[in-house]
């Protein structure tokens, strides 16, 4: 599973197109999202079948479980909390065959007037749970 991740992480961020991770139930998986804009000031894990819910939302320097979809509460956080480098990647943890789907990644960068929800992913990745 380390070498799994780590490898991962080597991967370039794309900005189009989609990645597909795979992994088994139970495992924890880090989903990859490297944002351009930096300092940051929004970010927007979420998977459009939550329809108005999201996996995660970080603003003003802080997780936001307000509209967080209940399947994932204590369940996943950031990489790091800082955002050093830019980097937003998820850590979802103890995955389960439920949680296959399409992720969205946004980003919105700090002192900015546009609304997170109307910018386009800058990562998408496709998440697939075998072996159940």
């Amino acid at each position: 599973m380390a070498i799994f991740l780590f490898l991962l992480f080597l991967m370039p961020a794309a900005t189009s197109g989609q990645e597909s991770v795979t992994v088994y139930p139970g495992d924890d998986v880090t989903l990859p999202c490297q944002a351009a804009d930096y300092p940051i000031g929004v970010v927007e894990w979420s998977r459009a079948d939550l329809e108005k819910e999201y996996v995660l939302l970080y603003r003003d320097g802080r997780l936001d479980p307000t509209h967080q979809h209940p399947d994932f509460k204590d369940r996943v956080e950031l990489v790091d909390r800082e955002l050093k480098g830019g980097d937003v990647s998820l850590i979802l943890k103890g995955v389960n065959s439920l949680e296959a789907g399409i992720y969205e990644c946004r980003v919105v960068p700090a002192h900015s007037n546009r609304l997170f929800l109307d910018n386009k992913p800058i990562r998408t990745i496709r998440l697939q749970v075998t072996g159940f």
